[in-house]
């Protein structure tokens, strides 16, 4: 007997695939990997808002940065950190993330992310 009913997907519902390996990988706590669907059901050129997590996910910026965290350590999240002055000449940074599916060829996206390779 089948234990899972299924909605049919198609425009009217649209689906986000993921790969079963990020979602059974046990080196990710449960919120991790739910946090990582949340992000990779995003369009591809999704740009991480803290802020706007936060209303949409009603999670703590501390929480959030902690998901983060632990994510990026897992290697399924790339963060560069960008030093500015602002507006005011007040020195500032922002933290740039790319985000990865498959941490086994995170070294080969980042370099076609970042235009290096074909």
């Amino acid at each position: 007997m089948q234990s899972i009913g299924r909605a049919e997907h198609g425009k009217e519902r649209p689906y986000t695939k993921i790969s079963n390996y990020l979602i059974n990988d046990m080196d990710l706590d449960f919120e991790a990997r739910g946090f990582m669907a949340y992000l990779l059901a995003k369009f591809d050129d999704f740009s991480i808002n803290i802020p706007c997590i936060t209303r949409e996910t009603r999670l703590s910026r501390s929480r959030i940065y902690r998901i983060l965290s632990r994510l990026e350590k897992a290697g399924y999240i790339y963060r560069s950190i960008e030093k500015y002055h602002d507006e005011l000449g007040k020195f500032s940074t922002s933290s740039n993330y790319l985000i990865f599916e498959d941490r086994d060829h995170r070294q080969e996206l980042i370099d076609k992310l970042k235009g290096k390779t074909q």
